[in-house]
């Protein structure tokens, strides 16, 4: 039985990584991300962007310590 490279996209461009492309993948939500690596750094600004843009004011902000 021969290893045969399972076809992954981009998920920040759609771009398939071809057999032998360096990719990350990391988990992410409720699966894994695969990510050309000249895309990662668009990925993680605009995961971190979308994951602070759902964080709430502290409203204890005021408070003395």
């Amino acid at each position: 039985m021969s290893w045969k490279f399972d076809a992954y996209y981009c998920d920040h461009c759609d771009k398939e990584i071809k057999e032998g492309q360096e990719y990350y993948s990391m988990a992410a939500r409720d699966n894994w991300d695969q990510v050309h690596i000249e895309c990662f750094h668009d990925y993680t600004i605009n995961a971190l962007s979308a994951y602070l843009g759902t964080m709430k004011p502290d409203d204890n902000e005021d408070d003395e310590i």
